[in-house]
């Protein structure tokens, strides 16, 4: 082989065989390294996208793909009428060196050239102060994975650790869509970064490392002369550089000392630049504390998003049609907070003791409707006509029942609705109605009028309420045949459902609550058929059981859309939800456990247990190289607590102590190892968007095993609806894992039977 042989010592060409001429140089270059350029057309810049999958067509409307280069060049002038001056593409430096590297006569040399490449005049250099944070990120840097140095006016991958300028993303980030690289054009056009790598300043001698970039190393640096600053990694090339710049010919001669050197482009001459070693780098904002400040908090918040399809909506939901009522207030966490709030007790102060005195008011009431008959000759028959009314069955000897007074529950109850409806009135930092009517509203102000007043009797205060009381039980059927949510107690049902997580109570917890509005009813209504309420005691009247008829036909009978008749029907059906849970038998395992009976079907046991080892075996492979071995958690800690009927939203296991705790360790190792954020100078994080997308489509290798596994070890078909609608955290619906004496099993309530008899059934595996 010829001494005057060349080797390509560009990046990808390590190792290939020697090229023997220029003309065969040229051609390597033309095919293994020519890169996509941006070039103007009609007042826009435009560049070619290179992936795998060939060449993309830069024109947005056009989009179209050609494998070869030539293919492309000639569908951009043809179709689109672009210049064929133009140039598309551009060759990377030579990179090529002779075999020989003493030779001085070889065209090429083997290390960088002169320091004159870069001019030494006023503004020839970059002056970068210590300690301080250059790197900026935004939306379109992070779609491509880079960042910005703001004094350098460059790119830099922050994955990879290397600077790029605009003409050199295209082919060091591939498989970016068109789109976002056109956009990180436009900014970088827009924001003066340099197109070529001979545009770029170096650094200022003496200053800190540049950011992101590999670290410093130890080189050489010249002091021939006070204004020569380069720098070199190798003796032999700085006696060359003393040679030929300063005429020194003897060894002896050669000045020149050891320092830090770093290196912005590795293709450009005489790149190196002597770094201070008694600086800092500049301040790069810690990582995993702006994750743990900033980003991680916002996911603590559980989000309520609108359901997508039917089976995310469980059956009482469904039925009741909560989730359609008032979603901002529900998917807005502040509005969420306030309707928490108003739920809550009032102080004694609150608007100036007027709540207090309204608990007093509906306590009166409710001992007022369970005394009212106390000595009436015909009250078991009152009790039971204001049940039934005029038909009243003989095979049954049910009656309505006042509640005993040591209950607390009912009168706290009825204490929460009137005082949300009085605080909505008075004034709540809550975008809330209880859609009152003109009469409804009436009976409120004559309410809060009573009660400001310190004048008035407790008996005057106690028919105030009652009025109010019975207008809400009393409302006009006709307002809810056009609008179910007409009705102010229907509203209350639905803020009485709604927890602070945005979940709506279960049917075993709404059921109660539908109980004592029931009673409210009732005893609101027997009441409003009893009381003299223009006089200061109630008495005994001839017509009582017509009165209490009368009242019973009008708002009690069932049938009409009255306020009684929307929350036993509510009510019956959200008992049968609670009641209805049930699961026939259907395994039969073999007394010495070496087979399983499903059905017809029977598994062995060694059979089975091959097969999850193998999968099991699989699966950690797979993992260990997802994460180099960085394993969170080792084996199963003790004393594990998880509260299973915790149904608040984004509860689960992992939110006790032993998991909490690290929670976080595999989302930060992977952040860190696979490069996907950094924090810029403005403390913003910045997203690699496509390492991103890379890194989660490397996890679908690791799930292939564990879908295998989730299909054998639960009772999980293997549709891919019901292994999407597992959840580890509460949503909507209760999640579906458990762990209970150290073994982890799942739970699921949603299954075809659910949308077949609008019921959820127990399915444990």
């Amino acid at each position: 082989m010829s001494d005057n042989s060349l080797a390509c010592q560009l990046p990808g060409c390590e190792g290939t065989p020697p090229i023997l001429d220029g003309a065969g140089a040229r051609r390597h270059r033309h095919r293994y390294h020519a890169m996509p350029v941006p070039f103007d057309f009609e007042g826009c810049q435009y560049i070619v996208t290179h992936s795998n999958n060939g060449y993309t067509c830069p024109f947005p409307e056009c989009g179209k793909q050609l494998k070869q280069r030539d293919g492309i060049e000639n569908h951009v002038v043809v179709d689109h009428g672009v210049d064929v001056d133009k140039k598309l593409f551009t060759t990377t430096p030579t990179g090529l060196r002779g075999a020989k590297d003493h030779d001085r006569n070889n065209a090429v040399a083997q290390e960088p050239g002169p320091a004159a490449h870069f001019p030494r005049g006023d503004g020839s250099k970059v002056h970068l102060v210590a300690s301080t944070d250059y790197l900026k990120s935004n939306a379109i840097m992070d779609a491509v994975g880079v960042c910005m140095h703001t004094e350098l006016k460059i790119l830099l991958c922050y994955p990879c650790g290397v600077a790029l300028t605009s003409n050199m993303v295209a082919s060091h980030r591939k498989n970016v869509p068109s789109a976002d690289l056109q956009a990180l054009l436009n900014f970088c056009s827009e924001s003066n970064l340099y197109v070529k790598q001979e545009q770029v300043k170096l650094p200022a001698p003496g200053g800190p490392p540049v950011q992101l970039i590999a670290k410093p190393s130890e080189g050489l640096a010249c002091r021939a002369s006070a204004d020569c600053t380069y720098c070199v990694k190798d003796l032999q090339t700085m006696q060359r550089h003393c040679r030929e710049k300063h005429g020194t010919d003897r060894l002896t001669e050669i000045k020149y000392r050891p320092c830090l050197v770093q290196r912005i482009f590795t293709g450009v001459c005489n790149s190196y630049f002597e770094i201070d070693g008694n600086l800092a780098l500049g301040v790069v904002s810690d990582l995993r504390a702006a994750l743990d400040t900033t980003f991680l908090p916002a996911l603590d918040v559980p989000l309520v998003v609108p359901a997508d399809t039917e089976r995310e909506r469980t059956p009482l939901v469904r039925c009741m049609g909560w989730d359609k009522f008032m979603p901002d207030i529900r998917m807005n966490p502040v509005q969420r907070q306030a309707a928490d709030q108003i739920k809550k007790k009032h102080s004694a102060e609150e608007h100036g003791g007027l709540l207090s005195r309204l608990a007093v008011a509906i306590k009166d009431h409710m001992a007022k409707a369970s005394t009212i008959l106390d000595g009436h000759p015909h009250k078991l028959t009152l009790s039971k006509v204001l049940l039934y009314g005029d038909a009243i069955p003989r095979e049954q000897d049910n009656h309505w029942k006042p509640v005993s007074d040591d209950n607390t529950e009912y009168p706290n109850f009825m204490i929460q609705l009137m005082r949300n409806i009085v605080r909505i009135h008075l004034g709540f930092p809550l975008n809330f109605s209880f859609a009152l009517s003109a009469v409804q509203t009436k009976c409120l102000e004559d309410l809060v009028t009573v009660l400001q007043e310190d004048t008035s009797t407790p008996r005057r205060r106690m028919i105030a309420y009652h009025e109010l009381a019975w207008s809400l039980v009393d409302t006009d059927p006709e307002l809810c045949v056009t609008d179910r949510w007409a009705n102010p107690i229907q509203r209350a049902v639905w803020l009485r459902a709604l927890r602070a997580d945005g979940n709506f109570s279960e049917p075993s917890n709404i059921t109660p609550d539908l109980a004592k509005f029931k009673y409210l009813c009732n005893a609101t209504s027997l009441l409003e058929a009893l009381m003299d309420k223009d006089k200061d005691a109630d008495f005994v009247h001839a017509d009582d059981y017509e009165r209490v008829a009368r009242i019973h036909q009008r708002v009690l009978r069932l049938g009409p859309p009255t306020t009684f008749n929307f929350i036993y029907e509510m009510q019956q059906y959200a008992s049968s939800l609670a009641f209805n849970q049930k699961k026939e038998p259907n395994v039969y395992v073999d007394p010495e456990v070496q087979s399983i009976t499903i059905g017809t079907e029977t598994m062995r046991m060694e059979k089975l247990r091959e097969g999850i080892q193998g999968l099991l075996r699989d699966f950690k492979l797979r993992y260990a190289a997802l994460t180099n071995d960085n394993v969170m958690l080792t084996h199963m800690p003790d004393n594990i607590k998880d509260d299973h009927a915790n149904t608040t939203r984004g509860y689960s296991f992992m939110s006790e102590e032993l998991f909490h705790k690290k929670r976080h360790s595999l989302f930060f190792f992977l952040v860190e190892c696979y490069g996907l954020a950094m924090v810029d100078n403005s403390g913003r994080i910045s997203w690699n968007i496509p390492g991103i997308k890379t890194l989660l489509r490397r996890t679908s290798r690791v799930w292939e095993p564990l879908y295998h596994l989730l299909y054998i070890t639960t009772h999980i078909s293997c549709r891919g609806t019901q292994f999407i609608d597992h959840q580890v955290r509460n949503a909507d619906r209760h999640r579906n894992l458990f762990i209970g004496g150290k073994e982890m099993f799942i739970l699921t309530g949603y299954s075809k039977k659910t949308g077949i008899t609008d019921r959820d059934s127990c399915t444990p595996g």
